[in-house]
């Protein structure tokens, strides 16, 4: 069942997660993403620190969900990295594949781990939204099977399958516990496990406080409101739904360089942004009406 609160979440994450990649790349000129990753969790962890003993009670900490959280975390670190790894070069990069496979990977996943399975009229809105997020891509159909031989390519494919295992694995760790339990174990995993990385690469801590703080603070809240946005959207739905639905960050990102389109570009786009705006509609009702 669809309610209000739902609805506001599900925006929050499709706003904070293009607001925190934008922050996140722009940063990364200056000091490494690994670096960025780093500080951005501790702040997080540092703000969520005095909630530990509401949230986290010593007999919900069970093996089984301490397992799922080392899982989760390793999946979103080693996601990040190789996300980051296949977009050094922005002009291979142009011709990977968009973020809109992982709902179709993440459809294989919540099948095996969880037992979800979208019914058929369902899978109406799930393509609908697929075929708009490729076709507001800048690069739509640029795409092709040759190109899974470039390491890049298949950096970003490896990355959608770590991105979308995590939000299976995150999804069981909140049947498990809460969506507060869950969030906060995150932040403190993925802390813990971004520090190994910079230890293991041997990256300094270092970075001009007067400079970088700010940013790296913005960057700690879009991850927060988007991580805890996603967090309550699975609580309420199955994965794919969700997942399907979060493509629609690629609308705000799409038209946030709305200067620089051309004529031909905006019409495309706006068909592309109509296409998802109506797969949402569909999934959203047949929540609401049929809850399936």
């Amino acid at each position: 069942m669809i309610n209000f609160s739902i609805v506001l979440f599900l925006i929050a994450r499709i706003i904070a997660n293009p607001l925190g990649q934008f922050f996140s790349k722009k940063l990364s000129k200056e000091i490494p993403c690994s670096v960025i990753c780093f500080y951005s969790y501790l702040l997080l962890s540092l703000s969520y620190f005095p909630f530990i003993k509401k949230y986290i009670q010593p007999e919900t900490i069970t093996p089984d969900l301490i397992t799922l959280v080392i899982i989760a975390g390793v999946l979103s670190i080693l996601g990040t990295l190789f996300f980051i790894k296949s977009e050094e070069d922005e002009k291979i990069s142009a011709i990977t594949p968009d973020n809109s496979f992982i709902s179709i990977v993440g459809l294989f996943f919540a099948y095996i781990l969880l037992n979800e399975l979208p019914s058929i009229i369902a899978m109406l809105g799930i393509l609908l939204i697929f075929t708009g997020s490729k076709i507001i891509s800048d690069n739509p159909f640029h795409f092709s099977f040759p190109e899974l031989k470039r390491k890049e390519v298949q950096y970003k494919l490896i990355s959608f399958l770590f991105a979308a295992a995590q939000v299976v694995v995150l999804k069981k760790i909140i049947i498990y516990s809460s969506i507060e339990t869950c969030f906060i174990l995150w932040c403190f995993i993925c802390c813990i496990l971004s520090f190994l990385v910079l230890f293991v690469s041997k990256r300094t801590l270092k970075f001009d406080y007067r400079i970088h703080l700010m940013p790296l603070m913005i960057i700690a809240i879009c991850i927060g409101f988007m991580q805890y946005a996603a967090n309550y959207v699975l609580n309420n739905m199955n994965v794919v739904y969700a997942l399907s639905l979060f493509q629609l960050s690629s609308i705000f990102t799409s038209f946030a360089g709305f200067k620089s389109f051309n004529k031909k570009e905006i019409i495309r786009k706006t068909i592309a942004a109509c296409i998802m705006v109506c797969g949402s509609i569909f999934i959203v009702y047949l929540l609401t009406v049929y809850m399936i």
